[in-house]
């Protein structure tokens, strides 16, 4: 967590916390070090902010959260506001070419499409009543946090969006760690 928080971390502080999961869970951690570092989720420090300008440019933290009366999906996590679901409400209103800028400093590539309806189907119009349904689909897994966030957005009064939420799987985080972690087994002679 620090490492992303903090765009990565110096070289010295790196090895000082290898040393320590080492010397306390033992050396088969060194594999789970090597598969965080593939995931991207630590880094040697690159100079480069990229938390503290999602932070302000999406507003992921909040800091007065009412968790009987939420206004905010930041109540899912107390503070903490997803970033997924944060762009899924960006994509709605007022959509993603106002966060260009944000979009180009998340890792992977990002584009917008548009569906098209053929011009063979009959024009069926939609009543301003009848919701929109926006499918979301997380490769990789989402958490239940995600899922709570997205149902607090279809419930507000002034949402006219459904939510369909389609993941590869559920994670917690000790199902995210196990799934970095490669398990070592002494061979059979």
């Amino acid at each position: 967590m620090q490492s992303l928080v903090s765009s990565g971390l110096k070289p010295k502080l790196l090895e000082m916390y290898k040393k320590l999961v080492l010397q306390s869970y033992g050396n088969e951690h060194l594999l789970t070090f090597e598969n965080l570092e593939k995931a991207g989720l630590i880094t040697l420090n690159s100079g480069h902010k990229t938390f503290g300008v999602l932070r302000k440019r999406l507003n992921l933290i909040s800091d007065v959260v009412d968790e009987q009366h939420p206004t905010d999906i930041a109540y899912v996590h107390s503070v903490y506001a997803p970033l997924t679901i944060r762009l899924v409400q960006q994509l709605e209103k007022p959509g993603w070419r106002n966060i260009r800028d944000v979009l180009d400093i998340l890792p992977g590539p990002s584009f917008e499409d548009t569906q098209q309806i053929p011009r063979s189907v009959p024009n069926i119009s939609r009543g301003s009543d009848q919701a929109k349904v926006v499918l979301v689909m997380f490769v990789g897994g989402c958490t239940m946090a995600e899922v709570a966030a997205l149902r607090f957005l279809s419930n507000q009064e002034e949402s006219n969006v459904e939510y369909v939420v389609a993941t590869t799987s559920i994670l917690t985080g000790t199902s995210f760690i196990q799934s970095l972690q490669t398990k070592l087994e002494a061979p059979v002679f």
